[in-house]
């Protein structure tokens, strides 16, 4: 999987992929190699050359694609389903709280 965003709240698609044990390319921006860890191999978004560096690698290289298909496999383990569920309840409880605020901030205006 190549995952090239830029703004990422949390980087849910990394953890799809390493469940169905598909190695990971994808960009050192926000919070991606936090959530990825040593799972996936990392790129700067911005940089073509870069990506291509990293595809051909990934598409040459079959030990690669095994070793980040158990790695990727070992940073799920660190994401129970009680756990992410818990983080995903925070983050969208955040994002309303930050919400009404703007909303009330726009109303006083």
């Amino acid at each position: 999987m190549i995952f090239p965003s830029k703004f990422e709240g949390f980087g849910l698609p990394l953890l799809e992929a390493f469940q169905a044990g598909t190695p990971v390319l994808c960009s050192n921006a926000t919070v991606l190699p936090e959530v990825a860890g040593d799972g996936a191999l990392y790129f700067d978004p911005d940089s073509p050359e870069d990506l291509a560096s990293l595809m051909i690698e990934m598409l040459t290289n079959l030990e690669l694609r095994e070793i980040l298909s158990q790695k990727g496999a070992a940073v799920l383990s660190n994401f129970g389903i009680d756990d992410t569920v818990r983080m995903f309840q925070s983050l969208y409880e955040r994002t309303a709280v930050l919400r009404n605020n703007d909303n009330d901030i726009l109303k006083s205006s």
